[in-house]
């Protein structure tokens, strides 16, 4: 009896051993993973570094939650603070608007000489929408009109250059589309197409095909002729941030995944082609030809060269600790990142 209760306690023994050691290696991974990682640089590459040019950081807290350049001067959605106008060289602010309503992405438009922002409204007291900015004075910036309802939430909004039909990836309800009048200032619901009540944060446009980043639900590609839902990538993906579109190459951030290309020749069976995983949680992409720009989080700014599928080429990096999600690269290849309360930095 004595022996055979001895026999159990070593068994007991090296049970517990083996729970402790798996307990302490998970802590040392969950420790290692989460700090700081640069970005992984093959043998031969030359990495080199973004300069900081500009920034801005607000004194009243504004979270910038996107921006876009148009001859000379920066426009920024910063969520609760509005509607932001800063000049695009001294980064000094020129004017702005608020009135309570969270701005979380823009686009802008102009009808002759007239200049206008249509802007995505988050939800505020359950109504949110698209609305329209008079910007041809800084110093006195309006809404001319707007649209909001209880059942909508835009997260991001596109449009094609010459067209009167505005896109949003809606955070309640898949994505919607809208007409605008610049003539008389008019805005008209249009369609929707449902993710059965499932968020949606990014989207990109091609030809008559739109691609919906939708989180967890992976990335939707939808028909915008017949307002049809052609496809969905969910197999690959872990949390489908955002997309970006150049030529037949669809890239998605994707938080877990970093960032994976698809050829969407065929927009009803896109293939995919290749994966870098990025260092840190790929929040937003910009894909210009063959370089893609990361937005990585507490892990930077990346720009990278695909030239086949399984090579990456790092090009440059950027990261001193601020939160970047989201990106704009300007067309004299100056990017503008958004870092939420960190403000805006251009690095060129």
């Amino acid at each position: 009896m004595f022996k055979k209760l001895l026999k159990n306690k070593k068994l007991f023994l090296i049970i517990g051993a083996v729970v402790l050691l798996a307990i302490l290696g998970f802590f040392v991974f969950i420790v290692f993973s989460s700090q700081k990682r640069k970005p992984a640089v093959k043998v031969g590459e030359e990495v080199s570094f973004f300069n900081l040019t500009g920034s801005w950081v607000s004194s009243c807290g504004e979270v910038i939650k996107n921006v876009c350049l148009v001859d000379g001067k920066l426009y920024a959605a910063a969520n609760y603070g509005g509607l932001l106008v800063l000049d695009s060289k001294s980064m000094a602010l020129l004017g702005s608007f608020t009135n309570e309503v969270p701005v979380l992405d823009i686009i802008v438009r102009t009808n002759f000489t007239n200049r206008y922002i249509i802007a995505a409204l988050g939800a505020n007291n359950n109504k949110g929408g698209i609305a329209i900015f008079d910007v041809n004075s800084s110093a006195n910036i309006f809404v001319t009109n707007s649209f909001q309802g209880e059942e909508l939430s835009p997260q991001k909004i596109a449009a094609f250059s010459q067209d009167d039909r505005i896109y949003t990836a809606d955070n309640r309800d898949g994505m919607r589309s809208y007409k605008i009048n610049l003539q008389n200032l008019s805005i008209n619901t249009n369609s929707f197409v449902s993710f059965n009540e499932m968020s949606a944060s990014g989207i990109a446009l091609k030809g008559h095909v739109a691609f919906v980043a939708a989180l967890e639900k992976g990335v939707y590609v939808i028909d915008l002729d017949k307002n049809v839902i052609l496809a969905n990538l969910s197999f690959d993906l872990s949390i489908a941030n955002s997309v970006s579109v150049s030529g037949n190459t669809l890239a998605v951030a994707d938080r877990i995944g970093g960032i994976i290309l698809y050829d969407i020749s065929n927009p009803r069976r896109p293939e995919r082609i290749a994966n870098y995983d990025t260092p840190g949680d790929a929040y937003d992409v910009w894909m210009d030809g063959n370089d893609i720009y990361i937005a990585d989080g507490i892990n930077g700014i990346l720009k990278t060269k695909w030239s086949s599928p399984d090579r990456f080429t790092l090009l440059k990096y950027y990261n001193d600790g601020s939160l970047f999600y989201k990106i704009f690269v300007s067309t004299d290849g100056l990017i503008y990142a958004s870092c939420g309360q960190g403000g805006i930095k251009v690095l060129q």
